[in-house]
């Protein structure tokens, strides 16, 4: 998001829903379409952390990089992919349109990240996915990135409605365990769902870093999530297991209903106290 809330581009009366759905994609970066990217990606283990704009300073030191397929290059798949790369993750981009002048540009102004030919080819590269595909895309998505098993899967996404006023599972189901269910033998963990596309971009108040919580069955995988999210400059807080999701995927519709009917923009984010 690279404007204010009250900032939008104008959409007729007669059209609310497409005004609240624009307003949405600035906040989330929600879409009902899925452009993408993805190629080659080379290993650089132990590289050194490259210190960038609202990195967290405690990163500056010598780090093991990881791979990472970025599937989804809307806007929250970008701009968390572009913040890695800046960290010294080695970014794969996977999507339906590789070729896109979008993906092209994301190759371009980031070192560290490349594109697939194919999202399965992207999946194959690496171990660790960051799914940023659209809630309606999901399904179609996992399928073309094929077997997934063993693999850590960081589910982004929240099961908005049609009309962008509502979430279509909460409570007794949730969106992350659908993914789960989708993409069998992956480990899932449900993180970066909660939070403004500003915030992705600096999580930092002053001085007081933005609270992400995530959750997932399996131990390894929350770790390495939990570490990302730190990397980012998020506090990061372990909700429990996968189930929690059902939870934290309401917590976004909260977030947008602050933001946008409460006119409160996207310049604020959670954050749990303590003492």
């Amino acid at each position: 998001m690279d404007r204010l809330p009250h900032h939008f581009d104008q959409v007729g009366a007669a059209q609310p829903c497409l005004f609240v759905a624009s307003r949405i994609v600035r906040f989330f970066g929600h879409s009902r379409s899925l452009p993408g990217a993805c190629s080659r990606i080379s290993s650089h283990a132990g590289c050194q952390y490259n210190a960038t704009s609202h990195s967290h300073p405690r990163y500056s030191q010598r780090f093991e990089a990881l791979d990472i397929a970025v599937l989804g290059t809307g806007n929250v798949g970008a701009t968390l992919g572009r913040r890695l790369a800046g960290l010294g993750h080695n970014i794969v981009f996977g999507s339906r349109l590789p070729q896109s002048e979008r993906v092209q540009q994301l190759i371009e102004e980031n070192p560290h990240a490349h594109a697939a030919e194919t999202i399965a080819e992207a999946a194959r590269q690496c171990d660790t996915i960051l799914f940023a595909a659209p809630w309606t895309a999901a399904r179609e998505t996992l399928t073309n990135a094929g077997d997934l098993t063993g693999k850590t899967l960081i589910d982004c996404t929240n099961p908005l409605n049609e009309t962008f006023d509502g979430i279509t599972l909460g409570h007794t189901e949730s969106a992350a365990e659908k993914i789960a269910h989708w993409a069998a033998g992956a480990h899932v963990v449900k993180a970066f769902n909660t939070a403004s596309l500003a915030t992705m971009e600096n999580p930092d108040f002053d001085g007081q870093r933005a609270t992400m919580f995530y959750c997932g069955d399996d131990v390894t995988a929350k770790a390495t999530a939990g570490t990302l999210i730190d990397e980012l400059g998020f506090e990061a807080i372990d909700a429990g297991d996968l189930q929690s999701a059902r939870y934290l995927e309401p917590m976004a519709m909260l977030y947008i209903q602050l933001a946008i009917h409460q006119k409160m923009g996207s310049q604020f984010a959670l954050k749990m106290l303590r003492r």
